[in-house]
């Protein structure tokens, strides 16, 4: 394949991850993979423990990778990008794996390091059933699928730390909005009683935050917040905010 199809390949590549909805990303790797050799097995694994497959077979190989601690997708990594298995079944690099591999139809297999920089999130495990049957395209796409991958996958927890970081500042807001129309206290004050409840519960303080605005109450020891008081815990209430509740 020439050079300039090959890039045109893989920025349709891209293309259709980065269209496909988050869910569905793992689907699409595993169909894009298996394109690249006619009846191939694929597996991807995503760290810590998510395993996506083509075929029973594949699940197997990877399970039996994790039982037996050999094999590729054990070794790829950031600093080694690919492994290439001439014949699994033969592999003397790996011998329990070998021995255990035996009754499953995978040989030839290439594994890719779904990485970036310094994020290693999975692996991409492409196999055949014929021994010395991934070439060097299959090596070369396998690469360049891994990457995009990785790609897609960190685009895709960046958008949701992003929508967490609009959410966190919105229940904030909401949290001390309530403080301050109850207590008359300013935004900055709302916020340190805020932050006192978190410290003194080591709670988090987005958490603290998103109680009092769900259910109007949070305590902690030495202070209660709820839409109406701020009190001592010991102290009975006469229906009048008490900003004193949160001295130390």
């Amino acid at each position: 394949m020439e050079s300039s199809t090959r890039a045109q390949q893989w920025s349709e590549w891209a293309d259709r991850l980065v269209a496909a909805d988050p869910e569905d990303v793992p689907a699409e790797v595993l169909a894009l993979a298996g394109s690249l050799a006619p009846g191939a097995g694929v597996s991807l694994r995503l760290f810590p423990d998510r395993v996506h497959a083509t075929a029973a077979e594949a699940l197997e190989l990877e399970r039996l990778q994790q039982q037996t601690q050999e094999g590729p997708g054990l070794v790829v990594g950031p600093t080694q990008g690919t492994v290439e298995v001439v014949d699994l079944h033969t592999d003397a690099r790996w011998p329990s794996l070998a021995r255990a591999s035996r009754r499953l139809p995978a040989r030839a297999l290439r594994c890719f390091a779904v990485t970036l920089g310094g994020d290693h999130l999975g692996t991409l495990t492409v196999w055949s059933t014929e021994p010395r049957a991934l070439d060097r395209d299959v090596e070369r796409d396998g690469v360049a699928l891994a990457t995009v991958t990785a790609i897609v996958l960190l685009l895709r927890r960046r958008e949701k730390q992003l929508e967490q970081a609009v959410d966190s500042r919105d229940v904030m807001g909401q949290a001390k909005g309530i403080l301050m129309e109850r207590l008359g206290v300013t935004a900055e004050v709302a916020f340190q009683l805020l932050t006192r409840v978190s410290q003194r519960s080591n709670t988090k303080l987005v958490v603290v935050a998103q109680e009092l605005a769900t259910t109007g109450h949070v305590s902690a020891p030495g202070v209660v917040l709820d839409r109406d008081h701020v009190v001592p815990p010991g102290r009975a209430t006469d229906g009048a905010p008490q900003a004193d509740g949160v001295s130390s």
